[in-house]
């Protein structure tokens, strides 16, 4: 270690020579063990409680003479988690400071298991204890050891410390990917143990790491490991647990849960991964995954590296500024806060304000809560869900939520906040993953027990409901969604921690205007959404987000009614400000680019009129920009749906019937991607089969001539006013 610098030298170390009778084989193992820790610091750089990898440097071997590389990482004065709690500052600790230690832990193996590495040395001593001044911090080090696969059923070799290793570690023998993971669930339910326990079970494993006598030290080994045989084990040690007297009431039960995922003598009896038993040290899941929390770091660093700058901008530098502030997704760094603050323009936000919500809440260890809270001043909201989706990662944010339902049903009971907060949230995976109608089941079920426990007016049911509400959506069920919104929107206004501006209520009141649209009472969406949008427009600002969003129901509906004065001024309008609020390729901007274009076609066919050929054109180039933008993996379908039916439209009068058939075959394989989460009457879908219906009628009409005329003008109209079909 290097004092002066604060740097720490990590040589790089085969597993055990006597493994190696071969020089060569030494050398091999040596580098690979190298290779694993840079792999593992690198895909885990700046995580919180992973150690930092500062540098290298290299060094010459006193026998062989031979260079080997050296790792420059960041050094801890207060030692590994093994002195600092024997030290005057961690003999002081009390349990819930002690836990947010081990949590610390289990949110850098949980990380690593993301990655498809496996630690396979966990225990105090590769753990390093850092401080910021306000709160505690472990950090994860020493990943030679670690090894890597790619699917479950790769077969790694695990390293071993006794007495830490799970007790069907074996040094001769190589373990699946997904069984070498219970192993560091093993481990890390022993690190948890040695850091609680007191009496005559800990007074054994407390001894081992300060043991200066080898035989008693063996002796201690052999009589740790002769306990973990035994199934009673665990036993063992939640006896010990319900024995302590310096563990309070809260914490015990948190310690029993964790014992009980973690030291279970049968593998497939523990947990699979890191999720639950972090569930049960924090109160939230969204909390635990940083791979998310850096994905929506980057993300926002890539709207502020645009070529052309737009308003979004500044709302991505101020969400940039309170990720380092806080400490979302990357290293808490105040200076490089005050750099991103620095590229906003002053007087956007409210810094002084937020600054003192910051240090009024700041936690550490749940940042998601202040990010949250702190997000809707800067008009861009954290979505845990969404991340998943677009990391294609919705089969295991499935299962991971399924088992975290399950455990907390289980140990807190079906009515308590935390289970109803995951039956939400697993809803909405479900609904994202193709199973909408038990999305709809889970989520009427955490709505319902939420009432039942904590009344109709608890924040808790009201974000039971806000699920349920996103789910009627995407199901089509207009009619109760808008009965929900309208019970909802006057109990968010009247709340005294929602109010009429908070984000909850907007959203609301788009939803209702949405259930107003589809349910074709246009002249109520129409009224509502001119009120909201002028409360937007003083509370909010023209080219708030929100305010944009409501102007958008307004010219869905009026055109959706066949309400044509002044629409096609306010939609360009609407496109103007959405450019420069978030940018041209944003799908907002795209999905009102998509409106201009059915409006400038309904404008193409007035009733009893002939076609505006320009007109016509005018729209086609508008849609083709549109599904220019949709052209992408990740487009949104229904826009896409949308997009598609405009365009069919538009060939379909222009008499280009081979190309509206065309268009018409990959629309509906669209479709069929659709209806993997939304059902068959969804209304796009439903206008999309009737645009094919009357293409090909409007089709054979033609071919007959004159015979046809009269019926085939009706059917114009019908495409030109898809709205009505």
């Amino acid at each position: 270690m290097d004092a002066e610098f604060n740097l720490a030298f990590k040589r790089s170390m085969a597993w055990s020579e006597e493994d190696f009778a071969d020089t060569d084989q030494q050398e091999v193992a040596r580098y690979k063990a190298l290779i694993y820790e840079l792999i593992a610091l690198e895909l885990l750089s700046m995580h919180p409680n992973v150690i930092d990898l500062l540098g290298i440097t290299w060094e010459t071997d006193a026998d062989t003479e031979q260079v080997w590389p050296v790792l420059l990482t960041e050094r801890s004065i207060y030692g590994t988690m093994a002195d600092f709690l024997r030290s005057e500052d961690g003999v002081e600790l009390d349990c819930r400071a002690k836990l947010d230690l081990c949590t610390d832990v289990a949110r850098a193996c949980q990380a690593l298991h993301t990655l498809g590495i496996v630690h396979g040395d966990i225990k105090q001593e590769n753990v390093l204890i850092f401080s910021n001044g306000e709160a505690w911090t472990s950090k994860l080090i020493d990943f030679g050891y670690s090894c890597l696969g790619t699917s479950d059923n790769d077969m790694v070799r695990v390293a071993r410390t006794r007495p830490w290793q799970a007790p069907e570690h074996s040094e001769d023998r190589s373990f699946q990917l997904n069984a070498a993971r219970r192993m560091d669930v093993y481990s890390f339910g022993m690190l948890v143990c040695r850091t609680f326990l007191s009496g005559e079970l800990s007074a054994s494993i407390g001894k081992v790491g300060h043991c200066d006598d080898l035989g008693e030290h063996l002796q201690l080994l052999e009589h740790i490991d002769s306990l973990k045989a035994s199934s009673d084990f665990l036993d063992l040690v939640l006896e010990a647990l319900r024995l302590s007297k310096s563990i309070d009431q809260a914490c015990e039960e948190n310690l029993r849960q964790i014992f009980e995922l973690t030291l279970q003598h049968e593998p497939q009896l523990r947990s699979a991964d890191f999720n639950p038993i972090i569930g049960n040290m924090l109160a939230d899941l969204d909390d635990t995954d940083y791979i998310l929390h850096r994905t929506l770091v980057d993300d926002l660093k890539r709207r502020t590296s645009r070529r052309r700058p737009c308003a979004c901008f500044q709302s991505a530098v101020y969400q940039l500024w309170l990720c380092y502030e806080i400490g979302f997704g990357v290293a808490r760094d105040s200076q490089k806060a005050s750099e991103w603050l620095s590229r906003g323009t002053s007087g956007a936000f409210n810094i002084s304000d937020i600054l003192k919500n910051i240090d009024k809440e700041y936690d550490p260890r749940r940042p998601v809560r202040l990010i949250e809270k702190l997000g809707y001043d800067t008009n861009l909201q954290f979505d845990p869900v969404e991340l998943y989706r677009v990391q294609d990662r919705l089969d295991e944010a499935e299962q991971a939520f399924r088992e975290e339902v399950r455990g907390r049903e289980e140990s807190m009971g079906p009515r308590s906040k935390s289970h109803i907060s995951q039956l939400s949230t697993l809803a909405i995976i479900l609904s994202l993953n193709g199973n909408p109608e038990e999305a709809e089941i889970v989520s009427r079920s955490a709505a319902k027990s939420s009432q039942e426990s904590s009344g109709e007016n608890s924040l808790e049911t009201i974000n039971a409901q806000n699920y349920l509400a996103s789910i009627l959506f995407q199901r089509g069920k207009w009619a109760e969604l808008e009965q929900l919104q309208v019970e909802l929107i006057p109990r968010k206004q009247n709340h005294e921690e929602i109010g009429d501006k908070d984000t909850t209520t907007l959203n609301s009141q788009n939803l209702l205007l949405a259930a107003y649209c589809f349910q074709g009472q246009y002249d109520k969406c129409i009224d509502l959404a001119r009120e909201v949008a002028t409360f937007r427009e003083e509370e909010l600002g023209k080219e708030h987000p929100e305010t944009l969003v409501t102007l958008n129901w307004l010219c869905r509906a009026l055109l959706e009614k066949g309400d044509f004065s002044d629409l096609e001024s306010l939609a360009k309008g609407l496109i103007a400000a959405s450019e420069k609020a978030c940018g041209n390729s944003d799908e907002s901007v795209v999905e009102r680019k998509e409106i201009l274009a059915a409006i400038l076609l309904g404008e193409a066919k007035p009733h009893h009129a002939d076609v505006d050929t320009e007109k016509l054109e005018e729209a086609m180039n508008v849609i083709c920009e549109v599904l220019d933008e949709c052209d992408k993996e990740d487009a949104n379908l229904i826009l896409v749906t949308r997009a598609q039916t405009t365009l069919i439209c538009i060939l379909a009068l222009q008499g280009h019937f081979d190309n509206a058939t065309r268009e018409i075959e990959q629309a509906m394989l669209v479709v069929e991607a659709l209806k993997k989460y939304l059902s068959s009457d969804y209304i796009e879908i439903q206008r999309l089969l009737k645009v094919k219906e009357n293409t090909a009628c409007l089709q054979k009409l033609e071919d007959k001539g004159k015979k046809g005329l009269k019926q085939a003008d009706l059917i114009r109209e019908r495409l030109a006013h898809r709205w009505k079909l």
